[in-house]
């Protein structure tokens, strides 16, 4: 089976946050305004998701 790079699979996400991952968990840290599309995949590829994500200005309700 052919390998595939991270960056053949998802197109680079646009500064408007950063994404960490750690085991089972993802934290997303905003930094500009706007919206933002994460695109996660199973460890298995058998599933996938895509979270939209709206980053507001501190202290701006949302």
């Amino acid at each position: 089976m052919q390998q595939t790079r991270r960056s053949e699979r998802f197109p680079p996400i646009p500064s408007k946050a950063t994404i960490s991952v750690k085991d089972m968990t993802i934290t997303v840290n905003g930094v500009a305004t706007g919206k933002v599309q994460i695109p996660v995949v199973s460890g298995n590829g058998q599933f996938a998701a895509v979270a939209e994500v709206t980053v507001t200005e501190a202290g701006a309700a949302g």
